[in-house]
């Protein structure tokens, strides 16, 4: 009777391929995991009153907030950067607004 084993060898340039294979992989799976897919929508509403109040992510540093007086009927538009500075960009006028979109074609 003869004792013969099988053994298998690995080639180890193709070993060291399949490796690297799935690391890339991996890193590839990392990477997408950190990526935004689409703008990504985000806001937060109050409401007090008459006054409504939402502030909006313009990018990743700065913020826009937003204040809708109805009893004024004005639209209030701030700047916050990076959570510091708050700063009054805009005032308009909502019944301006209204008619100027109900012009445009």
């Amino acid at each position: 009777m003869s004792d013969s084993k099988q053994t298998t060898r690995i080639d180890t340039g193709a070993a060291a391929l399949w490796a690297s294979a799935f690391v890339i992989m991996a890193m590839i799976i990392t990477q997408a995991s950190n990526m935004r897919l689409g703008n990504e929508a985000r806001a937060d509403v109050a409401t007090v009153g008459s006054m409504t109040v939402t502030n909006i992510q313009a990018r990743e540093d700065s913020d826009v907030l937003l204040v809708l007086n109805d009893a004024q009927e004005r639209l209030y538009i701030f700047g916050l950067e990076q959570g510091r500075s708050l700063d009054l960009l805009q005032t308009q006028s909502l019944p301006e607004i209204f008619e100027s979109a109900r012009r445009s074609p």
